[in-house]
């Protein structure tokens, strides 16, 4: 009877018997060990991951589907304090140690599921950690997974995480994802599978790479006539163990990443959304001792920022309105060699639009001595003689005032009523 617990190749987070060659590999986790990496923790929300749960046969996988074992059925996950746990955990260790964890949980109850992927395998996700309270902040932690309460089947033991409680600086929580199976991810087997991890990597520096295509005018001046701006981050990382740098690369093998905030903790970063890589990924190795621990040189491309020109576009109908109540000062008593005055605000109607301005476009010379255009106010005053209308003429515009709002234009006449 045996079941092995295997992790993403490239998965974040990964359990103790993953390397099959290498049983006691998390031995070499220890700082100034060969390949020293612990992952940070503010939230339990910050990760997000996946493994399989391989058997010798269906039975024993029948076993794992079926179980209804572990705290309120079910497998489940547990936080151990400390890292001092480096192999898989069989009854005798857990009865000599019943009280090492803090917490436990079953996977259900996080949020999290399993898929039969083949008679012999099950696949386990989980879109959070149980909690993690009672381990204080700045010590270790590891998680354990129990299949269930068969302890014939062990518990599988986790590398190492810190509580680092509200000390979020210079960290980033990435998630990532596909609509298919990725670099030995698998999400086919559910669309709400995610990866999610709290990663010591930052973002600085922005750039603001653009493609342009510019034109010359006679006069010597020049033309933008399309442009594409982006927004281009400097990543920041601590030093990584060689296997760390691995995982990070294969992140953006995926398609969809995005770099984030936990609301639950305080912390602020220059940008939150969706980002893609650009150009190269260089990790910078330790030369002392040939240490494979290493920073990575990399950029990011943030998606949802863009600017864009293309002339090609046309204004929007204003949301605002414009309207003259009443297109004409109808006057049938303007006399001549008269002053007349009108407020033109009295006239219009606006919706949310302020400061109308107002201009006169015509005035017959025949009928109008003066008209100005004093702000809202006209004035008009009237010659000293008019001649008869022309026969049959009912009325004659003799001003017209062009009132602007915005992008919005209309006009206002005053005009001489005859026979009214």
């Amino acid at each position: 009877m045996a079941i092995r617990i295997i992790s993403p190749q490239y998965s974040f987070v990964r359990f103790s018997d993953q390397h099959l060659d290498a049983p006691h590999w998390l031995d070499t986790q220890a700082p100034g060990a060969e390949l020293p990496f612990i992952l940070p923790v503010a939230h339990v929300s910050d990760y997000a991951f996946q493994w399989i749960a391989e058997t010798d046969t269906v039975q024993e996988a029948d076993d794992i589907c079926n179980s209804m074992g572990g705290p309120g059925g079910g497998p489940f996950l547990m936080i151990v304090p400390g890292v001092g746990l480096t192999d898989p955990i069989t009854k005798a260790i857990w009865d000599a140690n019943a009280a090492i964890h803090v917490s436990e949980d079953v996977i259900l109850n996080l949020g999290g599921g399993r898929w039969r992927l083949s008679p012999t395998q099950v696949l386990f996700y989980t879109p959070m950690l149980p909690d993690i309270s009672g381990v204080p902040c700045g010590s270790c932690f590891q998680i354990l997974f129990a299949n269930n309460n068969i302890f014939d089947y062990g518990y599988a033991v986790s590398n190492w995480f810190n509580n680092i409680c509200t000390d979020t600086d210079y960290t980033t929580v990435v998630e990532y994802y596909s609509d298919i199976d990725e670099v030995d991810f698998n999400y086919c087997a559910d669309p709400g599978i995610k990866n999610r991890a709290r990663l010591p990597i930052y973002m600085t520096r922005p750039l603001f790479p653009e493609e342009e295509d510019t034109y010359r005018l006679s006069s010597g001046k020049y033309k933008v006539n399309k442009s594409v701006v982006r927004k281009s981050y400097e990543v920041v990382t601590d030093q990584m163990a060689y296997w760390t740098v691995e995982s990070l690369r294969a992140v953006f093998i995926h398609e969809f990443v995005f770099f984030e905030t936990n609301t639950q903790v305080p912390q602020t970063i220059l940008y939150e959304g969706e980002v893609t890589k650009d150009g190269a990924f260089v990790p910078n190795y330790v030369d002392y001792k040939n240490f494979p621990l290493a920073t990575v040189e990399f950029r990011v491309n943030a998606t949802d920022f863009q600017m864009n020109k293309n002339n090609c576009g046309v204004c929007p109908p204003p949301a605002y309105g414009l309207n003259a109540v009443d297109n004409h000062i109808a006057e049938s008593t303007y006399t001549v060699n008269s002053i007349f005055q009108y407020d033109l605000i009295n006239w219009i109607q606006t919706d949310c639009c302020s400061n109308p301005t107002f201009e006169i476009t015509f005035v017959d010379p025949i009928y109008v001595q003066v008209a100005n255009m004093v702000g809202t106010v006209l004035t008009i005053g009237s010659s000293a003689g008019w001649p008869p209308p022309p026969s049959g003429l009912i009325a004659s515009d003799i001003v017209v005032v062009t009132v602007r709002c915005g992008s919005l234009t209309d006009t206002i006449t005053s005009r001489i009523i005859w026979g009214a």
